[in-house]
């Protein structure tokens, strides 16, 4: 009995041990370098936490009519094959698309002007958001991307409320499937009674080398305006 008891104890240890796979939920302002680091530069202030707090779960504010964006973090230091899937478990019907991150690499450190201290610099710079199905069979490191070492990878996750949406809760389940092992995360949103308008209430340029193709893009809206056309 004894001996059964500790071979299942071993068992369950070694299997931590080999499967630690990591999901996390984030804002649409978190960036991650390829060993799971966040982009500390981002920040001015105190970087967020991931959003996927088990105690207590981070609630999202949305309005009606437009979108939520959520970066999704897979990580692992030994890498291999998993698959990422999402859902909605409640609410209001939502449309869901997901992203996998591409990193484009800097080769070369760029060379500060005489006098000035280096800036801060990337060799892998999260950037390029290529579209995937969902629950696509992934791997760690992504084989396209030729990281070596890659031990984390970004994803990025629209979440569409529509103009019709009921008011209330909306949570979404982020599953990571590994090896038969499952790791959810969910991320909880409260739609308000408030919408996105359709279009946009203003049209702001103020580039310098000046705003005449406007009138050509938005013939409509320049013949809406009138004379105030152009003014800030």
């Amino acid at each position: 009995m004894r001996s059964a008891l500790f071979a299942a104890l071993l068992s369950a240890v070694l299997a931590t041990t080999a499967h630690a796979w990591d999901l996390q939920i984030w804002n649409e302002f978190a960036r991650f370098t390829p060993d799971g680091k966040l982009i500390a530069q981002d920040w001015n202030s105190q970087p967020p936490g991931p959003l996927n707090v088990v105690t207590r779960p981070h609630r999202i504010q949305t309005l009606r009519n437009g979108f939520v964006s959520l970066v999704l973090l897979v990580s692992d230091d030994k890498g291999g094959p998993y698959r990422l899937s999402v859902s909605q478990t409640d609410g209001t019907p939502v449309k869901l698309d997901l992203y996998r991150v591409w990193y484009h690499r800097s080769a070369e450190r760029p060379t500060p002007p005489p006098g000035s201290e280096p800036g801060a610099w990337l060799e892998y710079v999260p950037d390029a958001l290529v579209p995937v199905a969902n629950a696509t069979g992934m791997r760690l490191p992504a084989p396209d991307n030729r990281i070596p070492d890659q031990k984390a990878q970004m994803y990025w996750l629209d979440v569409f409320i529509p103009k019709d949406a009921e008011r209330g809760q909306v949570t979404i389940k982020v599953t990571l499937s590994t090896d038969g092992y499952n790791t959810e995360s969910y991320a909880v949103m409260d739609v308000l009674p408030v919408n996105y308008p359709d279009e946009d209430p203003i049209t702001a340029d103020h580039n310098s080398y000046g705003a005449g193709f406007l009138s050509q893009q938005y013939p409509q809206l320049r013949e809406k305006v009138g004379d105030g056309w152009g003014q800030s």
